[in-house]
């Protein structure tokens, strides 16, 4: 069953023999156990015992003619599963392919930029690093140097003078927003709930009381080994989204 963060605050409150509350902002001890279920709700997403969201993913374009095959994405995306540019010409979408930063360096490098290629054009990252371009067709690559910025290998400038984020499909896990207020939900499934509790009363007893509950401990361990299987509604949905299929992008460490 979901509850709202003053709930579970309140639960923990009671667990470690804390000062009841009516609200979180009426102690400091209860904003202290609130930011513990942040913490332990963000390290739940990062050791992947629980799975983020995936959700379209919003490419901005930089818009910049010096560099005019360079996406970059909000701070909350921690993985790119799926990246689509609109083929104007030949009016379809392409699936973009990920290249390792060496391999996409290799491949633009062996093009030729001179009179004889004017489809060919330079540029140069940032970060110094140069590279090639083509100048006269639809992306088929991407990477990424800093784990923000996405560089495709191709713009047709007959049609813009940069790629655009309008011809852009992109799907990927999003990391939610968590907000310490009485109301707040998190955004989990219902059967993760326990175990963002039961952890979070772990860390809390530990930082406020400077004790470890084996109990709880063991508990939260073996909700761990069971939380997913249980809270995934669709038959075949995990293997179609984590184990077969390539990851890309940014990713959750």
């Amino acid at each position: 069953m979901k509850t709202t963060l003053l709930e579970m605050v309140q639960r923990i409150l009671e667990s470690i023999d804390g000062q009841m509350i009516e609200s979180i902002e009426d102690t400091r001890e209860a904003v202290q156990v609130a930011n513990c279920i942040k913490e332990t709700y963000y390290h739940l997403l990062y050791t992947r015992d629980i799975k983020s969201t995936n959700n379209i993913i919003q490419m901005h374009s930089m818009s910049d003619v010096t560099k005019p095959t360079v996406f970059y994405i909000n701070d909350d995306i921690a993985q790119l599963s799926l990246f689509k540019y609109y083929d104007r010409h030949n009016d379809r979408y392409v699936d973009l392919q990920w290249l390792y930063p060496e391999e996409f360096i290799d491949r633009s490098l062996s093009l030729k930029v001179d009179e004889d290629h004017p489809n060919v054009q330079k540029v140069v990252d940032e970060s110094g690093v140069v590279y090639n371009i083509y100048n006269d067709r639809a992306p088929q690559y991407y990477t990424s140097f800093d784990d923000k910025h996405f560089i495709c290998d191709a713009f047709n400038k007959e049609d813009t003078s940069t790629l655009i984020e309008q011809y852009t499909v992109a799907y990927g896990v999003v990391l939610p927003e968590f907000k310490i207020e009485d109301t707040f939900v998190p955004d989990l499934a219902p059967q993760h709930f326990p175990l963002l509790l039961s952890k979070s009363k772990v860390q809390a007893a530990y930082e406020l009381n400077k004790t470890f509950d084996e109990l709880e401990a063991d508990r939260a361990r073996k909700q761990a080994a069971t939380a997913d299987k249980h809270a995934r509604r669709t038959e075949g949905l995990e293997e179609t989204l984590w184990r077969n299929k390539p990851m890309t992008g940014r990713r959750l460490r």
